[in-house]
């Protein structure tokens, strides 16, 4: 859909789809937080590792993807 947004130079959709990325990241960190939450300190070491990389990630990815969003809702603009 990036792509056609791009191709097509339609804001609106580009803001449908920044607002999705938006979303998606809200529900990424709350289910982090959950997951926190459910006491890792009861999992085995290696278990409780890797769901903390996840979550690391995961902000990582989210991040990405709203500043790919606003890179493209600016290049929109300019043109």
């Amino acid at each position: 859909m990036t792509r056609v947004t791009a191709a097509t130079g339609d804001l609106a959709e580009t803001r449908r789809l920044r607002a999705a990325l938006a979303q998606t990241s809200h529900l990424q960190r709350r289910l982090a937080v959950v997951v926190d939450g459910l006491a890792l300190s009861r999992l085995p070491d290696p278990v409780a590792a890797m769901i903390r990389d996840h979550n690391r990630h995961s902000h990582l990815l989210a991040a990405a993807l709203d500043e790919g969003a606003d890179h493209l809702t600016d290049s929109l603009r300019s043109t």
